[in-house]
């Protein structure tokens, strides 16, 4: 790519919604800028909670300003219910992005494991591995963030470069669960939300599909 592209990635929920922005910049490596934990309260009456949605996703878009995004794919589940509120939360989001002209791209589950991990079937843990080794998110990066997180009250957020190129297929040859139960557990910092890990997850998937494309029209 001759220039930098902001992605933005969300996973939605409606207890939980996670942002994350990344930027493919100028020498085709990835950046790590931003990311955002939205929380909303069981106790909260159902519009309450998706305004708070919208005003949260519009505020972090436009203090970002990023041009494409990438969102999980709704799916069927077996809670009907439950699939409904995340319906009603994702498009919320969806309402929100739209609102800034962002074109957005869907991902499935299985399409972002496959970008991420090598192939769609790919564990929780390892598709966290994978995502703080591709945004170069070290231990001593998160102890960083874990005291930035407390003066910022519930909100995560980052500024770090990538080390390297992605190369998903290799570091998930070098994953395994023991190794990660052991990281997880010595390493002191503050835990980051497994809904940003999968909101970041969805923007690299989609940084993968725009580097594709480039690559295709050269």
């Amino acid at each position: 790519m001759n220039h930098s592209l902001k992605i933005i990635g969300v996973d939605p929920g409606l207890a939980k919604t996670g942002l994350g922005i990344i930027e493919i910049t100028n020498d085709n490596s990835l950046k790590l800028i931003d990311w955002e934990l939205i929380e909303t309260e069981s106790c909260e009456d159902l519009p309450k909670r998706l305004l708070k949605i919208y005003n949260k996703t519009l505020s972090f878009i436009e203090r970002n300003s990023p041009q494409e995004c990438g969102i999980e794919e709704i799916f069927f589940s077996k809670n009907a219910k439950s699939a409904f509120l995340v319906g009603q939360a994702r498009g919320t989001t969806i309402v929100a992005i739209s609102k800034k002209n962002i074109p957005i791209y869907e991902y499935t589950p299985i399409q972002v494991k496959q970008a991420i991990c090598g192939y769609g079937r790919g564990e929780k843990e390892q598709l966290r591995y994978i995502v703080e080794k591709i945004l170069n998110l070290n231990s001593e990066t998160k102890s960083t963030r874990a005291q930035e997180h407390k003066s910022t009250s519930q909100q995560e957020k980052g500024n770090f470069i990538a080390s390297g190129p992605l190369d998903s297929q290799h570091l998930a040859c070098k994953v395994n669960s023991k190794s990660l139960t052991t990281t997880s557990k010595t390493t002191n910092f503050k835990y980051i939300s497994p809904h940003v890990i999968d909101a970041l997850s969805i923007a690299i998937c989609h940084a993968n599909s725009r580097k594709m494309q480039n690559l295709i029209n050269k």
